[in-house]
């Protein structure tokens, strides 16, 4: 709580009747049993799904098979191959994480060279260099959690550093990440990441890189206890991306991404629906046709006037603070007014904005003269017409 109520809460949509859905793009093998011989999608699906009945919908496709239908009906992606996918494929997954999917990357167990990871930056946008090669570790080296109370591991961070001691890494993928980037997720014991995390611009998803592959021959992590929570957040962390769709902040725009919305209602605290003059109708592609005004839950309706959930519009604290703004992200947010210009950061504040370079002549000294000359005009009209004038009086009877 502080000066300014609106901000103090803050709301969010939980999908809590449909099942989270996790799909692991992967070749099935028939090599025999022996967890020797598991492959990658094997350890994914049984972390997932480590009990009967299972709490969420985890099924291999093939990577032949892997296509946009696949994604449409799918909280996570898990790519197991990723050395198989065509760019065409690469271009789908892509445009999965832009609407708010996750996918969680893996390196093929028996792959030598590791050429997929240029592809990877290009469809997904990488921020750091990796290498082709993965080479095994002069001798193992433990597995040490990065504790940070958000991001897709902040439900466990309390009990990863005992889950993740116990985990040893004989080969990785060296990612050129710097060393206390956030976005580190895991790393070993000789500072090289094990799992990374970033969203490409101007997306709503996710994406996760493993360095290690999830097979014996490089990481004891699938025969221990942390296999399991690591992969049942992810999937969590990957249910809640999916509806940070289904809301916006005050100020914005928003774009209903729900196939037959076609406006929001305010919602009141019963559940009702609210005032209809506050009415927002959703044009093509779902986005408002106004901007949110207020904080509050809303409801996506269609054109029957049935609800197809709730739409929660938030105040962003950042939007009320007093704190300095960088100057980059204000020169930014006035692109679209002109240049901003202004002093260094250490000399007093005495910015200005200036016009777009190459207008037409300044027309201020003009506007003033005439300004004074409506001024003058007026003073002179009012002084000659305002005044009575004084006639004789009648003379006396």
């Amino acid at each position: 709580p502080d000066a300014q109520p609106a901000d103090d809460a803050r709301a969010s949509p939980v999908a809590g009747s449909s099942r989270i859905r996790a799909a692991s793009v992967d070749r099935r093998t028939f090599d025999g049993a022996g967890i020797d011989r598991l492959s990658q999608g094997d350890w994914v699906t049984l972390a997932l799904c480590p009990s009967e009945p299972p709490a969420l919908d985890a099924a291999t496709v093939d990577p032949a098979a892997f296509d946009a239908r696949t994604c449409a009906g799918t909280d996570l992606v898990v790519i197991a191959q990723p050395q198989l996918l065509s760019d065409p494929q690469w271009r789908i997954v892509s445009s999965f994480v832009s609407r708010g999917g996750s996918c969680v990357v893996l390196p093929p167990a028996r792959e030598d060279a590791h050429s997929w990871t240029g592809r990877l930056g290009e469809a997904l946008g990488m921020p750091w260099a990796s290498s082709i090669d993965a080479p095994e570790l002069a001798a193992p080296a433990s597995v040490g959690a990065v504790r940070r109370e958000s991001g897709s591991l902040g439900g466990i961070a309390g009990e990863l550093p005992q889950l993740a001691g116990s985990v040893d890494v004989f080969r990785t993928l060296r990612l050129d990440v710097p060393r206390g980037d956030a976005a580190i997720l895991l790393e070993s014991s000789v500072g090289s990441p094990v799992a990374v995390t970033w969203s490409p611009p101007g997306a709503r998803g996710s994406v996760t890189l493993f360095a290690v592959a999830m097979d014996p021959r490089w990481t004891t992590m699938p025969l221990k206890p942390l296999m399991v929570p690591v992969w049942q957040e992810l999937a969590a962390d990957a249910r809640r991306r999916s509806v940070d769709g289904l809301a916006c902040a005050v100020g914005s725009v928003p774009t209903v991404d729900v196939p037959g919305a076609a406006e929001l209602r305010p919602r009141a605290p019963d559940g009702a629906l609210g005032d209809p003059g506050r009415v927002v109708p959703l044009g093509p592609g779902g986005r408002a046709s106004a901007t949110i005004d207020r904080p509050g839950i809303l409801a996506m309706v269609d054109a029957r006037g049935e609800s197809l959930g709730s739409f929660v519009a938030f105040t962003d604290p950042a939007a009320a603070a007093v704190r300095e703004v960088d100057a980059r992200r204000v020169a930014d947010w006035l692109a679209p007014v002109g240049a901003l210009g202004g002093d260094s950061p250490g000399a007093a504040a005495s910015t200005a904005v200036r016009g777009p370079s190459g207008g037409g002549p300044d027309l201020a000294p003009w506007l003033l003269v005439a300004a004074l000359a409506l001024a003058l005009l007026e003073a002179w009209l009012a002084r000659r017409f305002s005044h009575a004038t004084l006639t004789p009086a009648g003379a006396a009877a």
